[in-house]
Parts: structure tokens; C-alpha cells; sequence
């Protein structure tokens, strides 16, 4: 059987599925390194990328047809600005574990290791 045009994704739908799943991450992370709750993470995120926070919520509830391509770059820069200051981050936790003379078999440095490779992966830099 042959798929229908009904069937498949118009790119429309494809970049408001990746928005609202960029968005969702952007939220995600910023809750958990602020402490705040998702409100008000999507708040600051709104003010990042230059949108209302409703926008961002309708974004993630699936409530919009349609985003400008401008605000889909920004949302995209705004991943790909978090994941790049997390694997600093962690290249720098990975440098100072080493100066301290924590060994590549221990916890710290295993658990560290593994989210700088998942992050560099999110980011396509194996």
C-alpha cells in the first residue's frame, strides 16, 4: 500500500515537532540547573529567544500551525548554545577531577565522562 500526501509530515509539521521538542529540552535543562519550576524557566527561555512565554507553551502543547523561520533559528541557536556551555562545563569538571587527582576508574569521573559524551553527541560532535 502506498502512502497517501495525508500521511506524511509536511515540513511545517516537522519543524514545529523539532521546536517543540528543542523547546522542551531548553525548558528541561534550565529547570534543572536553576532549580526553578518550568513556568519560569520558560519565561527566561521567552526572553532569550525573543517570544511570549505563551507562544513557547503553545509551541509544546502542540497549539500552533505555524512559526516564523526566525524564531525557529532562535530556538535552535539557543540548544545549540546550552548543550555547547554544558560540555565546557564538563570538560572543565573533567579537568579539574584530573587535577585533583580523581582516577578514570572512579564515579565521578565515569558519570562525568558519560553526560560529556552524551551532550557532544546531542550536539553531533562525537
Amino acid at each position: 500500500m502506498r502512502p497517501t500526501l495525508g500521511d506524511k509530515l509536511s515540513i511545517t509539521d516537522m519543524s514545529l515537532n523539532e521546536a517543540s521538542h528543542w523547546t522542551g529540552e531548553l525548558e528541561r535543562r534550565a529547570s534543572q540547573r536553576t532549580g526553578q519550576p518550568i513556568a519560569q524557566a520558560r519565561a527566561a527561555i521567552a526572553r532569550r529567544v525573543g517570544a511570549m512565554p505563551g507562544t513557547l507553551e503553545n509551541l509544546r502543547k502542540g497549539r500552533l500551525n505555524d512559526i516564523g523561520r526566525g524564531l525557529y533559528e532562535r530556538i535552535r541557536l539557543a540548544l545549540i548554545d546550552e548543550l555547547s556551555s554544558e560540555v565546557r562545563r564538563l570538560e572543565h569538571e573533567i579537568q579539574t577531577l584530573r587535577q585533583i587527582g580523581v582516577g578514570c576508574g572512579s564515579r565521578e569521573m565515569a558519570e562525568a565522562i558519560a553526560h560529556l559524551e552524551k551532550a557532544r553527541a546531542a550536539l553531533g560532535n562525537p
